[in-house]
């Protein structure tokens, strides 16, 4: 749980999920936040996770990329895509998938 609450927070604070510019000040909302597996185990083969994420604003959401990044203590990294599922930019809800590959010797933390 305080994973999903860290990948949020963060896309929020990196600002990568915004508003149009001629948009109200409303901020978007992410409607949910979901990844699978939802743990990792680092001594079996890659482990391959699947992103999705939904957020919306009255205005619309223009993005058709966002980025998820996981980060451990050490400056440990893995950063993956997350393109656009919805086609239409007018929507004023929008879904984006991804997904990122941790190889079986990343370090533990993460």
């Amino acid at each position: 749980m305080k994973i999903k609450s860290l990948f949020v927070a963060v896309l929020l604070a990196a600002g990568v999920v915004v508003a149009p510019a001629n948009a109200a000040t409303e901020n978007p909302v992410v409607n949910s936040f979901t990844f699978t597996p939802q743990e990792i185990d680092l001594q079996g083969a890659d482990t391959k996770i699947t992103f999705e994420l939904v957020v919306s604003h009255p205005s619309g959401i223009d993005n058709t990329t966002v980025q998820v990044s996981l980060k451990n203590g050490q400056k440990y990294a893995f950063a993956a895509p997350l393109s656009r599922v919805t086609p239409d930019a007018s929507s004023t809800t929008a879904t984006f998938r991804g997904t990122i590959t941790f190889p079986r010797n990343a370090m533990p933390g993460v």
